[in-house]
């Protein structure tokens, strides 16, 4: 229903892109559709066995793409600016006048989409690995200091928010197994000690930095002014085509058309909001079908993770923790891999599964 209410919104006579480059958009949901469908099919069929091996795979893929995406962006800071590979999507990186470290984009094309992207993944990977192991204990490996690094050096904001929403999680449902006194005991020695102290307050001068630039940085032409324009912006065209929005990607160039303020000469992207994003592009019918597929994952998964209290609030705290960082990005994609990886343990649910 979402990838009809695409086409449809595409083609009601706002068009500005050309007509092949939405029937690509359409072909790529439409195989996302296609692959969801059979992947879902072959979990309620396959054995227990088989069923392993898939996730150990899908699990490991997940960590591939962390390693390799977070190692690139940590070598991006090292060096300055990009590195010249056929992978990266820009030649240069974007000019930030407030960032104190160069802010550097990975594979994607700014530096909040590759937070985005490395936290959903690595969120992905936590729900396939907690399902399987069930302790948090032997999920939380050493390697995540990777991708945990990159996402302090891209400095985006709203990710930071979405790490605060997992860590509470983990010390709520984990706090009897974590023994604060043992863990200060233990590196409260020799390097550990320095170890420990110039970590956190790496962690603390990172995160610090950013919401001391928002705060700081309120008035007029301020980043939230300029958001809060981009809004007005999107209430105007959404108001002009209520029912079937403008068309996926089609924002920047309509907006452009229509708006009569000038915050789209002065400032040509999309409007930091995902769900007014959705709204614009998609219309009323389109935000519509949206909500109620996720409503029925919501409620699909509240019903097949009764047993599992940790599992059951881990999905709801990625998902809310997604919708959070939707508030301030023009991310508007909502299946995002930690949904897809979601919808796939719930496609090989057993008795036994949670």
């Amino acid at each position: 229903m979402s990838v009809l209410t695409k086409l449809i919104s595409s083609f009601m006579g706002n068009e500005i892109l050309p007509w092949w480059v939405e029937m690509g958009k359409i072909i790529n949901d439409l195989s996302l559709v296609i692959w969801l469908w059979w992947v879902t099919d072959y979990l309620g069929r396959v054995k227990t066995e088989e069923k392993k091996y898939f996730w150990d795979y899908m699990g490991k893929i997940l960590k591939i793409s962390i390693i390799v995406g977070s190692i690139i962006v940590i070598l991006q800071v090292l060096k300055g600016s990009v590195l010249g590979l056929v992978v990266e999507q820009r030649t240069d990186l974007p000019f930030d006048g407030n960032a104190w470290l160069p802010r550097v984009v990975g594979i994607w094309n700014h530096p909040n989409e590759a937070a985005f992207n490395i936290f959903t993944w690595t969120i992905a990977w936590a729900l396939i690995e907690i399902r399987q192991r069930k302790k948090l204990g032997e999920v939380l490996n050493r390697w995540l200091l990777i991708p945990l690094t990159a996402l302090l050096c891209l400095q985006s904001r709203s990710i930071f928010l979405g790490m605060g929403l997992i860590t509470l999680w983990g010390i709520y449902f984990y706090r009897k197994e974590i023994s604060w006194s043992k863990i200060l005991e233990k590196r409260i020695k020799g390097v550990k000690s320095w170890l420990m102290v110039v970590t956190v307050s790496l962690i603390l001068l990172f995160i610090g930095n950013s919401f001391v630039v928002s705060i700081t940085n309120l008035g007029e032409n301020s980043g939230w002014d300029t958001r809060q324009k981009l809004i007005n912006v999107a209430k105007d065209l959404a108001d002009k085509h209520l029912w079937w929005g403008v068309g996926e990607g089609n924002f920047i160039p309509v907006a452009f058309r229509e708006d009569k303020s000038g915050t789209m000469k002065a400032f040509p992207e999309s409007v930091h909001q995902g769900w007014v994003l959705i709204l614009t592009e998609k219309g009323v019918v389109g935000l519509s079908v949206w909500l109620i597929f996720i409503l029925t994952i919501v409620l699909a998964w509240w019903k097949k993770s009764k047993n599992n209290m940790e599992l059951r609030w881990l999905f709801y705290v990625t998902l809310l923790t997604q919708f959070v960082v939707m508030m301030f990005q023009p991310f508007s994609n909502i299946l995002m891999v930690n949904l897809v990886a979601a919808m796939l343990l719930l496609a090989s649910e057993e008795k036994s599964f949670f």
